[in-house]
């Protein structure tokens, strides 16, 4: 997945395609927080999403514990 500085989506491979549930044409110009809807697994409370952390620090984030990538059917992965 990219986005541009503000966080749009420019580019999604299948395989980021197929994680979230949106295809690019679906998700191309969409906020990133809206493709990559990543919430704490025990919570189901939303965390800051790493791809807005990365643009604002411009450093390589991971993943906190315990956090999951809902997908557009409600899917989860990323556990």
């Amino acid at each position: 997945m990219a986005t541009d500085t503000s966080d749009e989506i420019l580019y999604m491979n299948p395989v980021a395609e197929g994680l979230t549930g949106w295809t690019i044409q679906e998700a191309l110009g969409k906020p990133v927080n809206e493709v990559f809807d990543s919430i704490n697994e025990e919570t189901r409370q939303p965390v800051k999403n790493p791809i807005r952390r990365v643009l604002e620090k411009g450093v390589i984030v991971g993943l906190a514990n315990h956090t999951v990538l809902r997908s557009r059917e409600g899917k989860r992965s990323l556990s």
